[in-house]
């Protein structure tokens, strides 16, 4: 055998001389970036509404769990459930906004896409689908449904699932593949399924409710190669998320909402949220939540840039709401909300008034409506660039007479 065919192993300066990254969370403590992850619970008992939280939750950059998240493109693919009763929890998750980097590869038969995890066209497709996204999490649901080798065969299962965690490793992304349990509590079929994840999340049902009831609670068994094992108590609440079982509602309180506020005025330029919460000195996930329930608020007091996309963060910057008349002038009238008729106004004075939000320093006032100088999105927050149609907004695709939501009488 030469000398050049031989393998070469790290010395002990060599390997410690290594510059290597600390690991990154997608969800913080739970949840690592560049990793595979099994989540296994029984049939029906929620492990895909625990998914879709997850990939809303990354998508939107609010906590999962009450934990702080990596924001970033988030990809569900429905291999198991119908297309429909996934479009109506993400609906109902994502409080109806359109605007989160999240995808859907509808895999249930309702299109002629087919994933099998020993295809090698398939998982070309699917590498394909993660370069061009780069996703920070992939969920694909259900592993049953993506082969169909015999589960308790760890001689087919161990090579089977070896490309998913190559996939996760090289392309730095959290992939979860959801699969059943047995009757047992435990994983389905051969040891060789779990020894091929990084990580492996066990969810177990602790109440008779129906699954979408706001009563489901249950246990959340996370351990793996990612630190010491835990055992996580979490319950469904409103909105379809998922949360701690001792968790109080999540309110905004109004310190933070200021502070933040403040820290955005003073900051002089856009922030992400782990940016505003290193200039707050607080935790990352009480920012996340104090930027969800205040782009509930309308007008919104804050405007968002970025898609979310690697290299583009979600980005927030305060709005001053400020009140136009018919030609762009301010008037000292009553703010007339969105949806709400505007022929209402004070002795009909502002029938051509509504509420838009105007980033500071910049004016909403020194040209027609035409030109939109200044305008922002009250449907969304993303404002209108000079020149833009004041009746339509290209960030979140609303027609503003329609909506009655957005920046133009």
């Amino acid at each position: 055998m030469s000398e050049s065919a031989a393998f070469q192993p790290l010395s002990l300066d060599e390997l410690f001389a290594l510059d290597l990254p600390e690991p990154e969370w997608v969800v913080d403590g739970v949840l690592p970036l560049g990793a595979a992850t099994l989540l296994s619970a029984r049939e029906k008992a929620g492990k895909g509404l625990l998914t879709i939280d997850l990939c809303a939750s990354v998508a939107l950059g609010e906590p999962f769990l009450d934990r702080a998240v990596r924001e970033g493109p988030a990809i569900y693919c429905a291999a198991e459930e119908n297309i429909r009763d996934v479009r109506e929890r993400l609906d109902a998750r994502l409080r109806g906004r359109r605007d989160a980097p999240l995808y859907v590869l509808r895999l249930d038969g309702s299109t002629d896409d087919r994933l099998r995890l020993d295809d090698p066209a398939a998982m070309q497709r699917l590498w394909g689908m993660v370069e061009a996204l780069a996703p920070v999490v992939v969920v694909l649901d259900t592993l049953r449904e993506l082969h169909d080798r015999q589960e308790d065969s760890s001689d087919e299962m161990g090579p089977l699932l070896r490309p998913v965690r190559q996939l996760a490793h090289q392309a730095n992304t959290a992939v979860v593949v959801n699969h059943h349990q047995n009757k047992l509590g435990g994983f389905r079929g051969s040891t060789a399924i779990r020894a091929a994840f990084d990580l492996e999340w066990a969810f177990t049902r602790t109440d008779d409710a129906a699954v979408d009831g706001s009563a489901a609670t249950g246990t959340l068994r996370v351990e793996g190669r990612h630190g010491p094992r835990q055992v996580l108590h979490v319950r469904l609440g409103e909105g379809l998320r998922w949360l701690p079982a001792n968790a109080p509602p999540v309110i905004a309180e109004a310190a933070i909402r200021e502070r933040i506020l403040a820290h955005l005025a003073t900051s002089g330029g856009w922030q992400t949220a782990a940016e505003i919460a290193t200039g707050l000195g607080v935790a990352t996930k009480t920012v996340q939540n104090a930027l969800t329930l205040m782009m509930t608020e309308e007008p919104r007091p804050v405007a968002t840039a970025g898609t979310g996309h690697k290299g583009d963060p979600r980005r927030f910057h305060p709005l001053a709401p400020r009140l136009l008349g018919w030609h762009g002038t301010a008037e000292d009238t009553p703010m007339v909300p969105p949806g709400v008729d505007p022929l209402r106004g004070r002795d009909g004075r502002n029938h051509a008034t509504t509420v838009v939000p105007i980033v500071p320093g910049s004016s909403g006032s020194n040209g027609t409506l035409a030109r939109n100088n200044g305008y922002g999105c009250l449907d969304c927050g993303a404002l209108i660039p000079p020149g833009g149609s004041p009746y339509y907004c290209t960030a979140c695709s609303t027609p503003a007479p329609t909506s009655g939501r957005s920046m133009t009488p």
